[in-house]
């Protein structure tokens, strides 16, 4: 068994989980063709071109780096997907896949686990693999393009590439060592590694090899400001660096500031491999590289990344948080089975992270990655760091008659800011500057502190700085709160901020009356995967675990104008992922607030166009989908879906569902309503009931999961275990019994007044096209034997009643006795007119319960749905209600404790505008089991005509 090139072995047996071992035959080979000279190109009569999309093309992503130099034969694969009529069961929906090398071609037509020889050992990958063959007595430089033919015909096909690959008579084509106890000598050892560096990239060593033979930290800072060091990016390998011994660092000694805190050479196509090397991120932000899609970015191969700051993760950067920009590596990097721990911003824009383990990290460690394979993540949170804490406190104690504090800027130390205080009308400014990128302010420098030219010429960095010029200020007591000589608590004064307002600035704050307290805070918020702006396309995030995250998982929502062409997803999976959420609350991680998210909403929206989330568990997040933007050009295809999916719930803004999107086998915790629009949607258990053991981040199907099978539409899950026809949704493959969806209720009414009537109490229902006036009294009977009728004598406020209902006009309000408790209130509605602020629900003070009212932010009393969408605030019930067409208005948990009445309306000019028909009340503490049940009764009547 040979080895090739990076270390690829092949002819092996692969293991199957589940399976029989079976011998898998090695790869098609391939070489280039005969008119090959050498020269990359030189063997295409025709260059393959990938044609421009007009319609929906398979996602098409290389699992191996390029830019690498081989001697026999180097395996080269890569993943593929594309929807296949609602389902990617038959090899990812995938016909064939087809390698174009330098005028030869081989076809694959069926993907396979292949095994490969990595720097950690053998890793198996399920792709489309090729063999790369040097031919006899030939070398140079070849270029491969791979073309992806789905399985639906209505999709174009897609054409990668090129990527350069050269067969070699030698591997590398230098090779020196870095020993530093032994003699520098010219091209064989150096002392450093800028010194090796140097002398490869003078030489336009195309792929030359850098051993370091001995421990310690060494630095590379060679770059494109070098005399004689010309960009690599024409060169056809790569600079390889690797250490034949432990305990090899590559970082910085120090911090000098942001524009060298960088890993560097001449400039692109680094590859640092080995289990031997150590990347330290203490002082460094970012290893330089490329955005080229076609491969020039930094190779991370097997290598370890670190921060060995005292706080890891949490360290500060020059007292504030780490510019998260640029990622670990700058631009389109390859990250292959890398070890990773404390750090922050691990593999943002990659094109390939794969097999790769983190642990104990902060930031957005996948976000714009263009594919993401068989990775796992432990611990992934930015705490202490997030945390808001006490930073100082201000009092005027003067004779003016009033005093204040304002803060200017935006988010933390990101926009810097202005404190600005004002005694009596003289004001005072203290000029934090634009911190976030500045070289120039930092502790140790020649001209620090800095001056930053604010209205008075005063200005300072620390929280220290701008208490010492405050207690300058007449009548000003300022009192430090941080102690900063903890690294945490030195904090950059442009992170103060006041508590709920997400480190931003602050208007006039009266500082005369009481004593201020300000806090800092940084707001780092953190995602798994996000899809941070403009457009993405051909993207693969598939088998994937995450143990513990604070942050939300799955982020599809970037910003940009999708009416004016940003903001989209193109030919976009997301397939096989469990990503577990973090249980822990804090002051500011709330596992229940956060959601994974689709779409953008106003004033964004996003075009979804063969976007495709299947078999994901999320345990214990929900998925919310952003349809708000619809009116700025949210739109999907008929290509996009979301299908098999496990969630803690799923649910749309006020818009309601997005046409064309398919939600389709999904399973939803207990107490959350069905998504509107969804098929196949079940309600029950949650994450301590429907995993095998989600303390130990075991979220394999258990107890209700595991007991209903639909059928899969993924091959295999993350653990290569076949998927049985009928299986429990989510990422992990268990045959379970097929799912039979329960007949509609043939007599829902039926159904609900034998539950009330078997209850007793306060429940009711009203059809109030059947109310009546009788001797100047409006009276709607309860249909069931409860007699709680509604009832209202005065004439002034009674609504018409019509062959559709009884139709309120603003004035109107009827009332049914209670003696206390808590309901549930369905209601069939119709609204059409334009009023702005309207009680549904009051009491018999004619306190509001539930309201809508335009423009406000306020929650609308109870928990509300309509038509199952849940309702954030009274704008929203607002838009929802005046809709056109028939509505049902589900309000649960609407509290009564103590009152007297339910009062339908409220009169007095702000009442309910439309007409009802259906008017059910449940008293919830009388069906403690069957509470979901009668509330899907009410909603089926609701619904009727």
């Amino acid at each position: 068994m040979s080895w090739h090139g990076i270390g690829l072995i092949s002819g092996n047996w692969t293991p199957l989980a589940n399976m029989a071992q079976i011998y898998v035959p090695p790869p098609e080979s391939i070489e280039p063709a005969a008119a090959w000279t050498g020269t990359a190109g030189s063997g295409f009569a025709a260059v393959p071109v990938d044609p421009v999309r007009t319609t929906a093309k398979p996602a098409l992503r290389l699992l191996v780096p390029p830019y690498q130099y081989f001697t026999d034969t180097l395996d080269v694969g890569v993943i593929a997907m594309a929807n296949d009529g609602g389902t990617l069961i038959n090899n990812f929906g995938i016909a064939s896949v087809k390698f174009m090398f330098e005028g030869s071609e081989a076809v694959i037509t069926r993907p396979t686990f292949h095994t490969i020889q990595t720097q950690r050992g053998p890793f198996t990958y399920y792709g489309w693999w090729v063999r790369l063959r040097k031919p006899v007595g030939k070398a140079g430089q070849a270029n491969l393009y791979i073309e992806a033919t789905a399985r639906d015909g209505t999709m174009q096909k897609r054409v990668i590439g090129p990527y350069l690959f050269s067969p070699a008579e030698e591997e590398f084509t230098h090779a020196v060592t870095v020993a530093p106890s032994q003699p520098a000598v010219a091209g064989v050892n150096y002392h450093t590694l800028d010194a090796a560096a140097t002398f490869v990239n003078q030489l336009g060593s195309a792929n030359p090899l850098i051993t370091i033979a001995e421990p310690g930290l060494y630095e590379l800072t060679v770059g494109s400001g070098v005399p004689g060091i010309s960009l690599r990016t024409g060169l056809p390998g790569r600079l390889n660096i690797t250490a034949s011994t432990p305990d090899v660092t590559i970082g910085r000694t120090a911090y000098v500031n942001d524009g060298t805190a960088n890993i560097n050479d001449a400039r692109y196509k680094l590859r640092f491999f080995g289990t031997n090397l150590t990347l330290d991120y203490r002082y460094v932000l970012t290893i330089n590289g490329s955005s080229a899609d076609e491969g020039q970015g930094a190779w991370l191969d097997g290598v370890n990344m670190i921060s060995s700051a005292p706080l890891g993760n949490s360290e500060l950067w020059r007292g504030t948080i780490k510019p998260n920009g640029l990622g670990s590596v700058r631009g389109a990097a390859w990250f292959t089975e890398v070890k990773v721990t404390e750090l922050t911003n691990f593999g943002n824009t990659a094109n390939l992270i794969r097999g790769c383990e983190l642990d104990r990290v902060a930031g957005d460690i996948f976000s714009n990655s263009k594919c993401c394979i068989q990775n796992r993540v432990r611990i992934h949170s930015g705490r202490p760091q997030s945390d808001q804490i006490d930073a100082f406190t201000i009092r005027y104690t003067g004779t003016a008659a009033t005093a204040t504090l304002t803060r200017t800027g935006g988010q933390g130390a990101s926009a810097g800011g202005v404190w600005i205080v004002n005694i009596g009308g003289t004001q005072y400014t203290f000029d934090t500057g634009q911190v976030e990128g500045n070289e120039a302010y930092f502790p140790g420098n020649s001209t620090y502190p800095p001056t930053y030219n604010g209205a008075s010429g005063v200005g300072g960095y620390w929280f220290s700085d701008l208490v010492a010029w405050l207690n300058t200020l007449p009548g000003i007591t300022a009192v430090l709160l941080l102690d900063e000589n903890d690294p945490l608590e030195k904090r950059t004064a442009a992170s103060g901020s006041l508590p709920g307002l997400a480190s931003g600035g602050f208007a006039d704050r009266d500082i005369k009356t009481a004593t201020l307290t300000v806090i800092s805070h940084f707001n780092k918020q953190s995602d798994f995967y996000q899809h941070t702006a403009g457009v993405l396309e051909n993207v693969i995030i598939a088998f994937n675990q995450a143990d513990a995250v604070e942050a939300q998982g799955l982020f599809f929502s970037p910003s940009g104008n999708a009416g004016a062409g940003a903001g989209k997803e193109l030919d976009f999976f997301a397939v096989g992922n469990a990503i577990g959420i973090g249980t822990e609350v804090t002051e500011t991680f709330n596992p229940a607030g956060g959601y994974s998210q689709f779409g953008r909403g106003a004033p964004f929206g996003m075009v979804a166009s063969h976007v495709v989330i299947a078999h994901n568990t999320l345990p214990n997040q929900g998925l919310w989908i952003r349809t708000n933007g619809i009116p700025f050009g949210s739109t999907a295809d008929s290509y996009s879906m979301l299908k098999n999916n496990v969630v803690r719930t799923l649910f749309y803004d006020a818009e309601g569902p997005l046409p064309n999107l398919t939600i389709d086998g999904l399973r939803i915790h207990s107490g959350n309503p069905k998504p509107a629009a969804a098929t196949n949607v079940l309600v029950g258990g949650d994450e301590t009931s429907l995993f095998v053991n989600f303390d130990a981040k075991d979220f394999r199907p258990a107890g209700q999961l595991a007991a209903s099978g639909f059928r899969a539409v993924i091959p295999h899950d993350m653990d290569r275990t076949p998927f049985p026809e009928f299986a429990a949704l989510g990422a992990f493959a268990l045959e379970a019994p097929e799912y039979v969806p329960p007949p509609p209720s043939a007599d829902p009414l039926g159904d609900l007044l034998a539950g009330m009537n078997a209850a007793g109490g306060q429940s009711s229902i009203h059809r109030l096209r059947n109310a009546s006036v009788t001797g100047g009294v409006w009276r709607s009977e309860d249909m069931s034997a409860n007699n709680n009728d509604l009832t209202q004598s005065t004439a002034a406020s009674q609504p018409v009643i019509g062959a559709t209902g009884a139709t309120f006009d603003n004035g109107d309000r009827v009332n049914r006795a209670i003696t206390g408790g808590t309901f549930t209130v369905i209601m069939g509605f119709t609204k059409t007119d334009a009023s702005t602020a309207a009680t549904i629900l009051c009491d018999q003070g004619s306190a509001n319960v539930v309201q809508y009212a335009q423009g406000i932010s306020s929650a609308p009393g109870s928990t509300v749905l309509i038509d199952g969408t849940p309702i954030a605030s009274r704008n929203a019930l607002y838009l929802a209600l005046h809709q056109a067409g028939a509505k049902v208005i589900e309000m649960q948990g609407c509290n009564f404790t103590g009152d007297t009445q339910i009062g339908l309306g409220r009169g007095g000019g702000t009442s309910l505008v439309g007409t009802v028909d259906w008017f059910i009340v449940i008293e919830e503490s009388a069906f403690p089991d069957t509470l979901s049940q009668m509330r899907s009764w009410a909603k089926q009547v609701a619904a009727s005509a």
